[in-house]
């Protein structure tokens, strides 16, 4: 993570956006912009600070932006579970989405062929 690059304006602010929503759909709502153009920015942005994970991304903005020490970076291990936990505990979440299709589909599947 290069927690020293330059970020445009712009880049800066799509980051701080993509950082902080459940998806890139809802980013782009926000930004006003189309989701190739974020992709091209998430690209660029991600470059620039070397990093691979909007888990990292958060990390650099709560270190750029909040003046988190950076000697506090380890304890940030943690902040993905805590990442996880709050989008299993969110009702939107794809993932419970898709556990309670599948929940939903066993049981069709088992009441079709009951009868």
């Amino acid at each position: 993570m290069n927690l020293t690059a330059s970020l445009s304006k712009r880049e800066e602010e799509v980051a701080e956006v993509m950082a902080f929503t459940k998806d890139k759909t809802e980013a782009s709502k926000r930004l006003f912009i189309s989701a190739g153009t974020l992709s091209a920015h998430t690209f660029r942005i991600y470059d620039k600070l070397e990093i691979n994970s909007k888990s990292e991304l958060v990390i650099w903005w709560m270190v750029r932006k909040m003046g988190i020490s950076k000697k506090a970076i380890p304890y940030f291990q943690y902040l993905g579970v805590l990442v996880i936990s709050f989008g299993v505990m969110n009702d939107d979440n794809p993932i419970i989405r898709r556990q309670s299709f599948r929940h939903k589909y066993k049981c069709q599947k088992e009441y079709i062929t009951s009868k």
